[in-house]
């Protein structure tokens, strides 16, 4: 449901699976039955193996099929901008240093 969250909103997907959930799929058998498998959760039961619960399995893979067939036409043609990716990695982590009150000279070896 991840990928379909930043397929759909073009943003990190929560951590919550609840709000995953809720905010994607829409009301009907296969959010019941995953309220029902998060409250079980919830609870404690143990939930070791048990029968397929097919709305969800089904659901599940549907959205596996359709990645990799998505995957598939994934076009090389535009490689990733390492740059970019490296300048933004580098930001996140001066950001965190300064929240831990340390800075990059004490992360990088020289």
């Amino acid at each position: 449901m991840a990928c379909k969250w930043i397929r759909e909103k073009n943003s990190m997907p929560p951590m919550e699976f609840q709000r995953l959930a809720t905010e994607l799929l829409p009301e009907g058998s296969l959010l019941v039955e995953i309220n029902k498998l998060l409250q079980r959760k919830k609870r404690g039961d143990e939930l070791d193996y048990e029968p397929r619960i097919p709305v969800i399995n089904d659901f599940l893979e549907e959205q596996m099929h359709h990645f990799e067939r998505s995957a598939k036409n994934v076009s090389a043609e535009n490689p990733a901008d390492n740059a970019l990716f490296n300048r933004i990695f580098r930001e996140a982590l001066d950001e965190v240093w300064v929240k831990t009150g340390r800075n990059r000279s004490d992360w990088v070896r020289t």
